[in-house]
């Protein structure tokens, strides 16, 4: 249980952080993710940085039960996200490309990925003392 309420604050902080990031800065973010999708050494970075931190979240979380199941599923997540950006990186950043063109997608995601960072914090440090 230790394991999983150090991985729920890291991306607590993470999340709500880029959360915020997205959704005050849009702009910015958009002409980041467009020249990282564009970069083929930023993507497998992007993809080898996902796929290890995937496997090591799984490797030492296999909770299915509960709410650490949001932890485990995040290593599902970043092993998905690294495969996909390894092994089929045209169809990855293609529909990437395709997702994220609605200029609301930034914001939108940003929102989602800042109470997700607020739901991991709770669980990390408000679940864990009652």
């Amino acid at each position: 249980m230790e394991l999983t309420i150090l991985i729920a604050k890291v991306y607590a902080i993470l999340l709500a952080s880029v959360g915020l990031g997205l959704i005050f800065s849009p702009a910015y973010y958009r002409k980041a993710l467009d020249q990282m999708l564009k970069e083929g050494s930023a993507v497998y970075l992007g993809g080898s940085a996902a796929l290890v931190v995937g496997v090591l979240i799984l490797t030492y979380h296999w909770v299915w039960t509960g709410w650490p199941v949001l932890v485990t599923l995040l290593g599902v997540i970043g092993l998905l996200k690294g495969l996909g950006l390894l092994v089929f990186p045209g169809v990855t950043v293609r529909a990437t490309k395709a997702v994220t063109k609605h200029p609301a997608f930034i914001p939108l995601w940003g929102a989602f990925a800042f109470v997700l960072g607020i739901i991991f914090a709770y669980v990390g440090w408000v679940v864990q003392f009652a």
